[in-house]
């Protein structure tokens, strides 16, 4: 039973891992004003497709290294997906537009 338990609080921990990473994800893309089908066509072997169910919380779509591609392209630290603890709520034109600032 414990182990049962045990399994189950570690699937939960994985997938709101997964679920903030592609918030944080989207988050940066916004921020530098790509869409999803801008930055799969400038990332080889990124599909728009993946790139969405990643941002949705399906982290095994995308291997490790085209995650980091993707933050160095997009020249933003590969830490940043590493915080679990982010609350990504504003859409970064929201964001944008209050802090004036620009890209």
């Amino acid at each position: 039973m414990e182990l049962q338990i045990n399994n189950t609080v570690n699937f939960i921990y994985n997938q709101k891992m997964a679920i903030n990473k592609g918030k944080q994800l989207k988050f940066v893309r916004e921020y530098r004003g790509f869409s999803q089908s801008d930055l799969s066509n400038k990332i080889d072997g990124l599909s728009q497709s993946n790139l969405s169910k990643f941002e949705k919380g399906f982290s095994s779509v995308l291997s490790d290294e085209l995650i980091e591609k993707i933050m160095n392209f997009l020249n933003w630290p590969i830490e940043f997906l590493e915080k679990e603890n982010r609350d990504i709520q504003l859409n970064s034109r929201h964001y944008l537009k209050t802090k004036k600032l620009s890209k």
